[in-house]
């Protein structure tokens, strides 16, 4: 059993695992396990699959391995292949150090986990591929201001201020009370008539 380190960069829902082969020989089995750095646990394999891939790749279907879907969080896991044939079937590059194993054991399931004391650590690539969907963010909710209700603003009358009048106090005028002298009989000194002058011829007056 041999492995390559991949990277995951999204969440991913993944579709199928893919492996370039260079020979249509013999069958394949792939699997991934996660990166912990003291035991990597299964988290996914296919059953053995016929290589008819002439130079091509093969695809495993994430639907008809165990289980039978499969969600990755962002980060390193690695992917597994095991081969019932000597051919040297799968692509390979060499790579940069650290970043494959291999372990000795007979074409069947893989194991659900293994240790890193276990593998053989190499600089091995081997031309593999991750079809996947990419999850989609949940948006996050932006609060919907509250709508404040804005009064309508009806118009007050301002009063206009009717004075009332003051109780000025209106002289009616009383009548002011005419004195109605109440004449005092005043004694009267007896008149003593005076002789009227006797009128003489001519316009004399004779006194």
């Amino acid at each position: 059993m041999k492995g390559t380190l991949i990277n995951a960069p999204e969440i991913a829902y993944l579709n199928s695992v893919r492996m370039y082969s260079h020979s249509a020989t013999g069958r394949m089995r792939l699997a991934i396990y996660d990166n912990d750095p003291t035991t990597r646990t299964l988290l996914w394999q296919s059953g053995p699959i016929a290589n008819t891939a002439q130079n091509d790749w093969i695809v495993a279907q994430i639907s008809d391995g165990a289980p039978p879907s499969l969600r990755l969080d962002p980060g390193s896991y690695w992917l597994a292949w095991q081969v019932d044939t000597t051919v040297n079937a799968p692509s390979y590059s060499n790579g940069s150090a650290n970043s494959g194993f291999w372990i000795p054991r007979s074409f069947d399931y893989f194991c659900p986990a293994m240790t890193v004391a276990q593998s053989t650590i190499t600089a091995e690539n081997w031309s593999v591929c991750l079809d996947y969907t990419a999850a989609t963010a949940t948006p996050s909710l932006t609060p919907t201001p509250s709508l404040t209700e804005t009064p309508s603003l009806t118009p007050s009358l301002t009063p206009t201020e009717t004075p009332t009048p003051t109780a000025s106090d209106t002289l009616t005028p009383s009548p002011s009370a005419s004195e109605t002298p109440t004449s005092s009989p005043t004694a009267t000194d007896a008149l003593t008539p005076t002789p009227t002058p006797t009128e003489k011829p001519n316009g004399w007056i004779i006194q």
